[in-house]
């Protein structure tokens, strides 16, 4: 996976998304956008072993282990 541009990752989350995720971080929109658009395709790499999407419970294992 290749990071995703961070005016490309605004568009899909949305204004009020990015706004709310960027105050509960503590950091501005622009930095918020910046970081995930780095760390995301690692997480979705991750989060989809063998190109196949995983169920919820198979995601919260991941999370709790």
């Amino acid at each position: 996976n290749v990071p995703i541009p961070p005016n490309n990752l605004g568009t899909a989350l949305g204004q009020t998304t990015v706004s709310d995720l960027a105050r509960s971080a503590g950091i501005s929109e622009q930095e918020l956008l910046a970081q995930l658009s780095r760390v995301l395709p690692g997480v979705i790499d991750k989060l989809t072993p063998d190109g196949r999407v995983p169920s919820n419970a198979e995601v919260a294992a991941r999370f709790s282990a």
